[in-house]
């Protein structure tokens, strides 16, 4: 299994598979955005070498003429344990 995220897959987009892709995507997103992020953990499971995290966020997004918008989502990590330390798997989320 690959220690780094392999997909992204954001409510209304398209999947975002792997680490070229999720970095040139969000390469693209922090050129015009800045983004603030809190979560409020609401589940979280450790099965042998595996986390599984539910979660609320508010997101906070902001674009170079100073406006913003804020978004609720609900939020499920998948997260391996690797080597080395835990690094995400899977990330879905859905605006609520």
């Amino acid at each position: 299994m690959n220690d780094c995220m392999e997909d992204d897959m954001p409510d209304g987009f398209a999947t975002i598979r792997g680490a070229q892709q999720i970095y040139n995507s969000a390469e693209r997103f922090f050129q015009t955005q800045t983004l603030k992020a809190d979560f409020l953990l609401k589940d979280q499971a450790v099965e042998s070498d595996f986390a599984f995290v539910q979660s609320i966020a508010t997101v906070t997004t902001e674009n170079t003429q100073g406006q913003s918008i804020a978004v609720k989502t609900r939020d499920f990590f998948v997260v391996p344990r690797g080597a080395e330390d835990w690094k995400i798997f899977r990330y879905i989320f859905n605006k609520i």
